[in-house]
């Protein structure tokens, strides 16, 4: 007899946030209040089509669950360490990128466009994203460098849903994420740091405990 090996379940969207949120309530609580609520129906249907575009589904059920973060907080909620953007970060980032664009002249034809306008940021920091791409609709998940351009195939999730599920998971198992763990730091903020690495941010940075799933 032939066993069949199982992948483990990925959350959808909704519910790696609930699982996020759950365990940011008890062991970070400072982060947590730095969630925004929800983003505004009418707010983020105003944004695509001032945009031309629509969000991927991924997109929209996080933006229904939180809408980035309050008051420009730069909180790394997520271990890629990219503050997330609200509708109108989203909206404000991507027009002074295609203003940039733009001045490099139409690149709607090259394989490797230096941004696409189906590219949506989702992150943000140093002039670096997260973004998706919804070219085909997929909204896969990658990389924009300001200095370089897109880089997609990076990291092991080809979806928002899938970095949001991965760090669930994380959560509740106590495993990483792209070799990062979840510790707190003076200020009762969480940051995603590598074992080997908790001495280079200027204060010491606790451990925090996973959620154990039975």
């Amino acid at each position: 007899m032939h066993l069949i090996a199982t992948l483990p379940r990925m959350f959808t969207v909704t519910e790696s946030w609930s699982h996020i949120d759950d365990w940011l309530r008890k062991h970070a609580p400072i982060t947590y209040e730095l969630l925004a609520p929800p983003a505004d129906p009418a707010e983020l249907e105003r944004v695509q089509d001032e945009m031309e575009l629509r969000f991927p589904q991924d997109l929209v059920d996080s933006l229904r669950c939180h809408d980035g973060l309050l008051d420009n907080s730069e909180v790394y909620v997520l271990p890629e360490l990219y503050p997330l953007l609200s509708v109108a970060q989203i909206l404000q980032l991507w027009q002074e990128i295609m203003q940039v664009n733009n001045d490099l002249g139409d690149q709607s034809d090259r394989e490797d466009p230096w941004y696409h306008r189906l590219w949506i940021p989702i992150a943000s920091v140093d002039s670096d994203s997260q973004i998706l791409d919804v070219r085909d609709g997929s909204g896969r998940l990658g990389m924009h460098y300001h200095d370089q351009g897109a880089v997609f195939g990076k990291s092991p999730w080809t979806s928002l849903r899938g970095y949001l599920s991965a760090t669930a998971e994380a959560l509740l198992n106590n495993t990483d994420v792209q070799g990062r763990f979840p510790h707190l730091d003076d200020e009762g903020e969480v940051l995603w740091v590598d074992l080997d690495n908790t001495e280079g941010w200027g204060s010491p940075l606790q451990r925090l405990p996973a959620e154990v799933s039975s």
